[in-house]
């Protein structure tokens, strides 16, 4: 039935009207794609926007949820300070929780009448016994934390402010007053400005009924008032909400995202300017108007085109079928077979002249079969393609029959394409039906994907190693300038802050130690050097040489048995040994004494070299991320390092061409494998 159908819709539309048809549904088809194409980027683009806007929402909220959560800390610790502490040092640790949070006005300690015990304010002191943060607490016996604004100061006229207070309760639960820190808003919003790194953004703190608190970029007018789009939301937006809407501070459209932030009745906002998100819409809609008009005015062109050559060909093919009835239906079955075969593929007789070819190798040459068939490649190809065709059959046959060879081939636009080409002669019976078989083989995509992986894992290569090493000098400055501190102000500072410092510059240390590990990672490849061959037991030797004091103070028994020699970089090998064999000593089972093998044998064309030892072992699920960068089993009190000695062993592994793994069984010990090519790799994959 698939036979006669064409046959059928032939026998019902002229070849001409089919061929224009065939235009049409192309072009219809043509233009179906390209809308889905614009429907699938405009959903993208505002995809992206959303996904923007959450994730700066996501960092506002726990960035708010910290901040205020520090607030809260130390408005407890306040509160908890005995009563019989004296207003002054009240006030002295008052101004000193003050000097640790830059966004608090003011810490106020109230006695059950709501009069001021002590404050960060100065001498004066205001009237705040009508105040919520007092009465409520005052009222409520079982309230906990209590936020209330937003409050306009009545120290300093126009600066806005919201309170966080926690009532001060006897054990007999008395009322005996309450503490609070009073939260400046601009100082806060202050906290929001990263959202200015992104163009258009902007992120809002409300209450939970939509009384604006921050708005960052600011707006005048914006503290205090409330957003429309709470009503109906009494309790804010305890779920991620996003909708599109004008903006009633700045009148703009606006992509807005809305949640609570956890713990507080706040919410948080950010908007991202629509038109930004959506720049370059217009761009594509041009675009695709340009691409219909075009494609369809080319489409018809060329159905017009090939309507014109179906009659040609149909003329061709009646002349043949009544001139060569008796091996119609063979050449119609082999054309057939060369049709079925998605590569390019054409057949030239001793003269060159091309008799036969696929619709694939039509499709290659962008060539009709009537404008190829009987003429030679010189007069059909591109000059320096047509120049490597220029083989003889007899030169082929001197050559063992066939050649293959590389080249560029651009297509008829002008479009780079990157093939294959192999050239066969067949020799007929008696010299008859001798010709030369040409396949072409498209490998572009093959290319265009191994020069793109070449280009991104050499951006990630200068990426990592440009990170690793402008992180070093901020680094040392922390550390000199932590010591600084600690040399002049030693005497000033109590025990708590000298262990601070200790802290940090032990945070600053193991940082540095992390990136010194990612730039030797990321120098595994960069910096490594041209192979050579390099003898295995030398390296494992010389890495002794290095551990000598590490196998003494464990007095480890290290074995090292006959190692092949292999191509090579001779520093990584060393540095392989190195590290395999230091972490047979490192991990070493506290029971017993060290005992450490390394040997090799071949399997496959492959070296399997094994370090085995007698160590602490490793549990099965953990020998997966083992050589992973930064993975670590064990804490840095049991063992010191940052988890880059195996990660590095592995890149230089598959950088030689193999492949390492760990077999091991915990408490009695583990065998760390790896495979290098036993035939030397070339010197240009190094």
């Amino acid at each position: 039935m698939a036979s006669l159908y064409p046959r059928k819709l032939k026998a019902l539309l002229p070849a001409r009207r089919l061929a224009i048809l065939t235009g049409i549904l192309f072009a219809l088809s043509f233009n179906i794609l390209l809308a889905a194409w614009l429907n699938n980027l405009y959903h993208s683009m505002q995809d992206r926007g959303w996904a923007t806007a959450e994730g700066l929402l996501s960092a506002n909220r726990i960035h708010t949820q910290q901040v205020l959560g520090e607030i809260d800390r130390a408005v407890r610790e306040i509160g908890d300070l005995p009563v019989n502490l004296s207003p002054k040092e009240l006030e002295r640790l008052m101004f000193y929780k003050r000097s640790q949070l830059p966004v608090i006005l003011n810490f106020f300690r109230l006695d059950s009448k709501g009069e001021i015990l002590a404050w960060t304010g100065g001498e004066w002191k205001p009237e705040v016994s009508d105040r919520p943060y007092f009465t409520k607490h005052r009222d409520d016996a079982d309230l906990g934390r209590l936020i209330e604004g937003p409050m306009n100061s009545r120290l300093t006229p126009g600066k806005w402010f919201i309170s966080l207070s926690h009532g001060i309760r006897s054990k007999t639960g008395d009322f005996e007053g309450s503490v609070l820190a009073t939260i400046d808003l601009e100082a806060l919003s202050n906290e929001f400005r990263a959202i200015q790194d992104t163009p258009g953004a902007s992120a809002v703190l409300t209450t939970l009924k939509g009384q604006v608190l921050v708005r960052q970029p600011p707006i005048d007018g914006s503290v205090g008032s409330k957003l429309p789009s709470f009503e109906g939301h009494d309790s804010g937006f305890p779920e991620l909400s996003r909708w599109n809407a004008i903006s009633p501070l700045d009148r703009m459209e606006r992509m807005v995202t809305f949640q609570n932030v956890p713990g507080y009745p706040l919410a948080a906002g950010v908007t991202l300017l629509r038109e930004n998100v959506m720049r370059g819409w217009g761009v594509y809609l041009v675009l695709a108007a340009f691409l219909t008009l075009t494609a369809t005015s080319a489409t018809l062109m060329a159905t017009w085109r090939i309507a014109g050559t179906i009659d040609r060909r149909e003329h061709a093919i009646r002349h043949l079928r009544d001139s060569r009835a008796s091996i119609t239906a063979q050449l119609q079955y082999q054309q057939t077979l060369l049709n079925a075969i998605p590569i390019p593929l054409s057949t030239s007789d001793q003269g060159g002249l091309i008799v036969q070819c696929n619709n694939a190798f039509l499709r290659w040459v962008g060539l009709s079969v009537t404008e190829i068939l009987g003429r030679n490649a010189a007069s059909l190809l591109p000059p320096e393609i047509a120049q490597k065709y220029d083989h003889s059959f007899d030169e082929l046959l001197e050559a063992g029959g066939q050649i293959q060879f590389e080249t560029d081939w651009p297509d008829l636009h002008g479009h780079e394409r990157r093939a294959i080409i192999y050239r066969t002669a067949h020799h007929g019976v008696d010299g008859r039906g001798s010709a030369i078989i040409n396949i072409v083989v498209d490998v572009s995509a093959q290319k265009r994907i191994e020069d793109e992986l070449k280009r991104s894992n050499g951006e990630l290569e200068q990426f990592s190693y440009a990170i690793s090493h402008d992180l070093q000098e901020p680094l040392r400055m922390v550390s000199s300038y932590l010591a600084l501190v600690e040399r002049r102000y030693k005497d000033k500072l109590d025990k708590d802050g000298l262990e601070f410092i200790d802290f940090a510059v032990d945070g600053a240390k193991r940082m540095s130690g992390m990136i010194q590990g990612l730039l030797e990672y990321s120098r595994v490849n960069r910096k490594g050097q041209s192979f050579r061959p390099v003898d295995l037991g030398l390296a494992a030797k010389d890495a002794m040489v290095n551990l000598a004091l590490a196998a003494s103070e464990s007095q480890a028994s290290v074995d090292i048995q006959a190692l092949p020699e292999v191509n090579g970089d001779p520093g990584q090998l060393m540095r392989l040994m190195q590290n395999l064999i230091g972490n047979a000593l490192k991990y070493r089972h506290p029971g017993r004494k060290p005992q450490i093998a390394v040997s090799a044998e071949r399997k496959d064309g492959l070296w399997v070299v094994t370090v085995a030892d007698n160590g602490i072992g490793i549990a099965a699920p953990d020998t997966e991320r083992l050589f992973k960068v930064f993975q670590r089993l064990h804490s840095r009190a049991q063992f010191e390092g940052y988890g880059i000695g195996l990660a590095v062993c592995r890149r230089i592994v598959e950088r030689h061409g193999g492949r390492i793994w760990v077999t091991s069984e915990p408490d009695v010990g583990s065998r760390f494998c790896f495979s290098l090519p036993a035939s030397p790799l070339a010197s240009e994959n190094a």
